[in-house]
């Protein structure tokens, strides 16, 4: 397993000012079992992680004594260094206390105990090795982890600004190509392999600490609202998709219906013209009923239909059109297409013949 440098924040608990003017200040610097989200910028890959509570409590003699810096400095701190950027220092050092590394610590530099006054500066954030051990699994309360962190080498402690309000600010790890190194947000410059300064860039701009830590902070914002407004829209259109769906069923059946009617219409109208003589230019005005209106008055001429109901008019339809088919003459097929004698033409001719006719 390779050493990682590290960077975790946690949130200042109280503060006290000494008679010498300097600042005591209360805080948790480490939580046992907590994931941290890990952003691998470099491989674009995102882990979780968490320090088990057995590996918190073997740094707990590491704790006392530890210096304090403002801001992560961009190296870990060492002999050479520390004059440079010690701002204070851990006095005391409680435990754990609910699975989180609870300290006091003496905050000796006048800028920055301004800046915690102001409320400006008041987050810990513990710059530490350690290793990663590829271990998945769940926490107590049932967020799953990707690594553990383990054989942790605390090096100092950061005084950080506050993150979004009334949230611990999250991890960020800022892999290099030449050395594994991971920074808390509001914290983004790191010493490469080759002891030169460097500035991180975002954007193809080289920004301070506090400008990319904002910036971050607005465009993780911005990118919940857009992935909220994507989410919004596609249920709406989801929902318009299946309205179309719907649409396009009724427009299917209401124009098989449509078609059914015409040719219903088309065949009465046709029956109608054959049956009464009548132009079929002048049926296709009428309805159904006005239809068969008119074969009754062409079968039983002067027959009152005046307020009849439908069931009457459709009774005496029946009977019309079977007398009236009952009365057109028969045409014989071929060449000539002559007439054959309905059925009122024999019994006439029969009648005759018999002399019961003159």
């Amino acid at each position: 397993m390779s050493m990682l440098k590290k960077n975790a924040m946690f949130q200042v608990q109280k503060t006290n000012e000494t008679t010498e003017g300097f600042l005591k200040v209360t805080g948790y610097i480490s939580e046992a079992d907590k994931v941290m989200e890990y952003v691998d910028w470099w491989n674009e890959t995102v882990t979780r992680e968490i320090i088990p509570i057995e590996e918190l409590e073997k740094v707990i003699p590491q704790t006392n004594g530890l210096i304090m810096t403002d801001l992560h400095p961009w190296e870990f701190i060492d002999a050479k260094n520390a004059k440079e950027y010690i701002r204070g220092y851990v006095t005391n050092v409680y435990g754990i206390e609910e699975n989180k590394l609870k300290v006091d610590l003496l905050v000796i530099d006048s800028d920055l105990i301004n800046d915690i006054r102001s409320g400006k500066k008041n987050q810990f954030s513990i710059g530490y090795w350690c290793e990663m051990l590829k271990e998945s699994g769940y926490t107590v309360s049932g967020e799953s982890y990707d690594y553990k962190q383990v054989n942790l080498t605390l090096n100092h402690v950061a005084l950080v600004p506050q993150g979004r309000a009334g949230e611990e600010v999250g991890v960020i790890t800022m892999n290099s190509e030449d050395e594994n190194i991971s920074y808390q947000k509001g914290m983004y410059k790191k010493q490469n392999t080759r002891g030169g300064k460097m500035a991180i860039k975002y954007n193809g701009k080289e920004m301070e600490a506090h400008e990319l830590h904002s910036e971050l902070i607005l465009r993780d914002s911005q990118l919940t609202a857009v992935k909220n407004e994507k989410g919004t829209l596609e249920g709406k259109l989801a929902a318009k998709e299946v309205e179309l769906q719907e649409a396009n069923a009724k427009l299917n059946g209401f124009e098989e219906r449509i078609k059914n009617e015409v040719a219903t219409k088309i065949n009465a109208i046709s029956e109608v013209s054959k049956l009464t003589g009548e132009n079929p230019d002048e049926l296709v005005k009428l309805n159904t009923m006005e239809l068969k209106k008119k074969v009754i008055n062409k079968a039983f001429s002067g027959m009152d239909l005046e307020n009849k109901e439908d069931s009457y008019i459709n009774g005496v339809y029946e009977a019309s059109v079977a007398k009236l088919n009952s009365s057109l003459p028969a045409i014989t097929e071929g060449e000539g297409k002559k007439e054959k004698e309905n059925g009122m033409d024999k019994l006439k001719k029969a009648v005759e013949n018999m002399g019961g006719a003159k």
